[in-house]
């Protein structure tokens, strides 16, 4: 028999949902101070012409990952022999204005063997409209010089425009740009080194209004306001694409944002000790979450993430090995994990897709596989089967707490968030059922890439989470 009764059971739950609320509060709160801040540090950075955007090539990271195999990493940058090498540019959330970034600074060398006359052409781009704007053929000996882009010829190739009919664009009546190629070309192939890439403010920035705007003040759809992936797709718009002032996120409370963190690790923990029969063993969990969601939310966890990978491997490595029994072929099939999980899948891919469906989600599903497999290690025979022994609490239950738990993770990325509660209870339960870990991994690997594919770019933006969102 329960120690508590339903009506106890409701109550603590309700409880629960609370602090994952405070959560989600937090995400908001945190996410709309970055934004403020950001957003100061570029309006007086534009007003003193040191709105720079850099890449340091010291690491493949600024190389967006279809063009690093010309490039191999040497010292404190990036070399390649190909004799036509290319390569673009991770933007990481930089926006290019011509109206202020009119100078481009390519830092680097060629060997002494190369042949004189090698070249290279810029391809900046406007992603969301398809819009590529093409320099003329430029000297290899312009690197490490200031290029002044204003003063190039640029060939305006939109889609469904045929290639016969030319047209040009003056550099400071682009509107914006969110992407770089660089192509170079050798008559035979050369050591060709990059050290860095900057574009350099060369002008004062003009904005359409002189003070800034208050979100809420807009009249706008209550989620661009509240939502922070929405927040986080309407600040690039009004700030950038729109050339409007700085936009403000308005806080929740005068509370400090850390103090919603505090509030849910505070409730969260009395909620387990009350259940939890005089075992630490949940409130040890429950603090090693929010452990991680503290660190992932540090800058410097960001700026030494590199150093942080070994590490990080190595302890999944320890958790794979110490439950390498969970690997074993399960004794249940779960045949309505796997069944639910292909028909949701053809029916959201069929029913929601906002973009084509290609083989890209075929080639991505087996490396996502094993990350999905590391997830579900956690979320079934370390979390759920731990919290069932130690809570007392029906199958339903435990699934609720520990999709909360999982969620929390995802902070914060709202939608995300949203997206793996209900994820999270759905696998937690088919683990208790069926203990069968390759089936939740199937679906986890299998959701997650159409989640990633139906979701609008206004609505999700970004899968990271923490410091990285």
């Amino acid at each position: 028999m329960n120690l508590f009764s339903t009506y106890q059971n409701k109550t603590w739950l309700i409880f629960f949902g609370l602090a994952w609320f405070m959560m989600m509060v937090f995400s908001h709160e945190y996410y709309s101070q970055k934004v403020n801040q950001a957003n100061q540090q570029q309006l007086t950075k534009t007003q003193q012409l040191d709105w720079h955007l850099t890449w340091s090539l010291d690491s493949k990271s600024a190389i967006v990952s279809s063009f690093e195999s010309d490039w191999q990493v040497v010292g404190h940058a990036v070399t390649s022999s190909e004799k036509n090498p290319e390569l673009s540019l991770d933007m990481q959330g930089k926006v290019i204005d011509p109206t202020i970034h009119q100078s481009l600074l390519v830092q680097g060398e060629i060997s002494q063997e190369a042949p004189a006359n090698g070249r290279f052409k810029l391809e900046f781009s406007d992603q969301r409209n398809q819009i590529y704007y093409v320099s003329e053929d430029l000297s290899i000996k312009l690197l490490n010089q200031d290029l002044d882009l204003s003063s190039l010829r640029w060939q305006v190739i939109k889609p469904g425009v045929s290639s016969s009919n030319e047209s040009y664009a003056i550099w400071s009546n682009i509107a914006f740009l969110d992407a770089l190629v660089m192509r170079f070309y050798f008559t035979a192939p050369s050591s060709l080194v990059l050290n860095g890439i900057q574009i350099k403010q060369t002008q004062a920035k003009k904005w359409t209004v002189d003070s800034p705007i208050n979100c809420q003040q807009l009249h706008l759809p209550a989620a661009r306001c509240w939502v922070s992936n929405q927040m986080r797709h309407f600040n690039l718009q009004q700030n950038l694409i729109l050339n409007n002032q700085l936009l403000v996120q308005s806080r929740v409370s005068p509370l400090p944002v850390w103090s919603w963190f505090w509030l849910s690790v505070g409730l969260m923990t009395l909620l387990f000790l009350l259940r939890a029969n005089k075992s630490l063993t949940t409130v040890l969990i429950t603090l090693a979450v929010f452990v991680a969601i503290a660190l992932v939310h540090q800058d410097w966890v960001a700026t030494n993430f590199s150093l942080l990978r070994w590490p990080l491997l190595a302890l999944l490595l320890i958790l794979l090995w110490q439950n390498k029994h969970w690997l074993a072929l399960p004794e249940h099939p779960a045949a309505p994990v796997w069944l639910i999980s292909l028909s949701l899948s053809m029916v959201l891919l069929l029913g929601l897709a906002t973009r084509p469906v290609g083989l890209e989600l075929l080639f991505d599903f087996p490396q996502y596989l094993l990350w999905a497999c590391v997830q579900q290690l956690l979320l079934g025979p370390v979390v759920s089967r731990l919290l069932f022994k130690q809570l007392n609490m029906p199958k339903g239950m435990i699934a609720v707490v520990v999709g909360v738990l999982f969620s929390i993770i995802h902070a914060p990325n709202h939608v995300l968030m949203a997206a793996t509660l209900l994820a999270g209870m759905a696998w937690s339960y088919a683990w208790l059922k069926y203990e069968n870990l390759y089936a939740n991994a199937f679906s986890h690997a299998l959701l997650a890439l159409v989640f990633y594919q139906i979701m609008p770019e206004a609505w999700l933006g970004s899968a990271r989470i923490g410091v990285f969102f």
